[in-house]
């Protein structure tokens, strides 16, 4: 995860300077609304804004815009921030929550250039950074679902979840990541748009499994799967078990 995080950090930087220029800084809010690319992305984004079972979810992120000189949650982060509206290297992630917990869906386009690894080709640790943010979704939204406080949650957006002091921060409520293993299926072209699926597979005690599959749009081609293991504080009391899917 370390090497990922440092790959994915030069690619920014590389895409700041092979063009001899900056690219234009956007704030998050403008690069969260900018337009979809026509055609297969905006059709894809049609259908899951008309999709009565589904709710935006990155907007809990965002927030509504914040006065000046004040940064909403997503001002540091990663993809909305470093890769999204500084660079524009990724184009486009949009969160999707199953309004029942039982699955995310994140409509994603990669840019022609800022996240590459081999020319043209996405860089891998871009795919397992999609991956490893996705299925954290997931797992923070079948967790609220668990506790019964799903609905309360898609009520309050674009506010971001409450936390009372004793459910402490979203880390202490929903974990990190302990193992992420990912299956490259097919090379991912820069500037290709992809529709990330995870969903909670089993809970063992502290243990979360959860997967992911990412799928070109439209032509549906399987480009990459993935497990991810999270572990919960010891503290976060959590179901002994699940029912397996």
């Amino acid at each position: 995860a370390v090497a990922a995080a440092g790959g994915l950090a030069a690619a920014a930087a590389w895409a700041t300077t092979t063009s001899g220029k900056r690219p234009r800084c956007m704030s998050v809010h403008e690069w969260a609304g900018q337009p979809l690319d026509p055609g297969p992305a905006a059709h894809q984004h049609a259908s899951l804004e008309s999709d009565p079972t589904l709710v935006r979810a990155d907007v809990a992120l965002l927030g509504r815009p914040a006065p000046s000189g004040q940064q909403p949650q997503a001002g540091s982060h990663v993809i909305f921030e470093t890769l999204g509206a500084k660079t524009n290297a990724i184009r486009a992630y949009r969160v999707y929550l199953r309004r029942d917990g039982s699955e995310v869906v994140a409509l994603t386009t990669f840019g022609d250039r800022g996240c590459t690894g081999h020319p043209n080709i996405v860089h891998g640790g871009c795919t397992a950074l999609l991956f490893d943010n996705t299925t954290g979704w997931a797992n923070a939204v079948a967790t609220l679902a668990e506790a019964g406080e799903l609905d309360a949650v898609v009520e309050r957006l674009p506010e971001p979840p409450a936390f009372t002091s004793k459910q402490g921060s979203s880390s202490t409520r929903f974990g990190f990541t302990a193992n992420l293993s990912v299956n490259y299926r097919r090379p991912v072209v820069a500037g290709t748009t992809v529709l990330i699926r995870s969903k909670l597979e089993r809970v063992d005690g502290r243990k979360r499994v959860l997967s992911a599959t990412m799928t070109d749009v439209p032509s549906g081609t399987h480009l990459a799967d993935a497990t991810a293991l999270y572990v919960m504080p010891r503290q976060q009391q959590v179901p002994a078990s699940s029912p397996q899917p």
